[in-house]
């Protein structure tokens, strides 16, 4: 979701200069050599999806995921939206750098030297640590059981809530791209270690949320992993062979879109 976000934001600030793309499940691509593009314009255009990915990481993790009504799922949700789109901008940054695409692009444009690149990169990993240690009190919030967030049942409860989710996540989001797995998006994947570790091991966090001390059972929520299984394919089928979307907007909105 986070994803498509970022990408269709690229396509709509690349509009404004009448730079049209194909959108594919694995890439959003445009004609790179086309007289239209300008430093300015790169400038912007790289820049706009990173931005609105920390505008979105922002919102939900400052407000969205600690309103009192949302609860269970829900919150927990909201949380994984909350750091996908904080490591789109700060994880992106260090992907960007290591591989030479995507938001690596603006330091380059920016003519940053390789220390300044790398020290950047540096320390947004670390801004992505803090906030993984930060973050650890909204992931036990979602728990619905102050027996799972028991300090002898913690660590266990995070390898579950946490851990195993961003590595099974992680792994089917690469396998679905394949054969066309770009360098930056995998190193986005793996940035998200750099929040992960340090959930995993705040011992000092404690919820927010009063819960009831019983054992809850687990169950399984059939219905989403079926809205999963629906969305995977439509992503990966619908996409497969590209979107082309020509959208123009000044005073006249216009917009075209059509299969390759």
């Amino acid at each position: 979701l986070v994803y498509l976000i970022y990408q269709l934001t690229v396509l709509i600030a690349a509009s404004r200069w009448k730079l049209d793309s194909v959108l594919f499940y694995y890439d959003l691509a445009f004609n790179d050599y086309s007289p239209l593009w300008s430093k300015y314009n790169i400038l912007l255009v790289t820049f706009s999806g990173p931005f609105i990915s920390l505008v979105i990481g922002f919102l939900f993790y400052r407000f969205f995921s600690v309103r009192p009504k949302v609860r269970g799922l829900l919150r927990l949700f909201f949380v994984w939206i909350a750091l996908q789109g904080i490591n789109l901008f700060f994880g992106a940054f260090a992907s960007g750098v290591a591989f030479s695409e995507g938001f690596g692009y603006v330091p380059e444009w920016l003519s940053f030297n390789v220390f300044w690149q790398i020290l950047v990169s540096l320390v947004f990993l670390f801004i992505l640590g803090i906030v993984g240690f930060y973050t650890t009190s909204r992931f036990l919030d979602t728990s619905n059981s102050a027996y799972r967030v028991r300090d002898e049942n913690k660590l266990k409860f995070l390898f579950y809530q946490v851990f195993l989710p961003w590595l099974i996540g992680s792994t089917i989001i690469f396998l679905v791209k394949i054969p066309n797995n770009m360098p930056y998006d995998t190193g986005n994947l793996a940035t998200m270690v750099f929040v992960i570790i340090p959930v995993m091991f705040n011992r000092f966090a404690r919820p927010s949320i009063a819960f009831e001390g019983d054992r809850k059972p687990t169950k399984i929520k059939w219905n989403i992993i079926t809205l999963f299984i629906l969305l995977l394919l439509a992503f990966r089928i619908g996409l497969n062979n590209g979107i082309h979307i020509s959208l123009y907007y000044k005073f006249i909105f216009s917009l075209e879109v059509s299969p390759l």
